[in-house]
């Protein structure tokens, strides 16, 4: 059994239209640190520009191949829009981002 984290802050948007955050990054930063001092492990902290749509799916590609009994923490402090549960019990959200990739 392994430890992973996925932290992820954004603060800062490209679109003048979406207001920027003050404590986003600083909550992921804050995550990361408390996960990857007590359990150890795999973290990876992604905040503003290292924030981008494909860092994030490349992430997750990552924790895709994680063993059955690995532990899996993915922590988003982000301006949302919505956010709806999926009749399967899912929840999405849509980001408010001007970065399609």
């Amino acid at each position: 059994m392994a430890f992973k984290g996925l932290f992820i802050g954004i603060d800062r948007y490209d679109s003048p239209e979406i207001n920027w955050l003050g404590c986003a990054s600083r909550d992921a930063k804050a995550l990361h640190g408390l996960f990857t001092d007590t359990p150890g492990g795999e973290t990876t902290l992604l905040t503003d520009e290292q924030a981008t749509v494909a860092a994030i799916r490349q992430c997750f590609e990552g924790l895709a191949a994680c063993d059955p009994e690995d532990v899996v923490v993915i922590a988003f402090s982000i301006r949302a829009q919505t956010v709806q549960s999926e009749p399967s019990g899912v929840f999405s959200f849509q980001q408010l981002t001007s970065d399609p990739e």
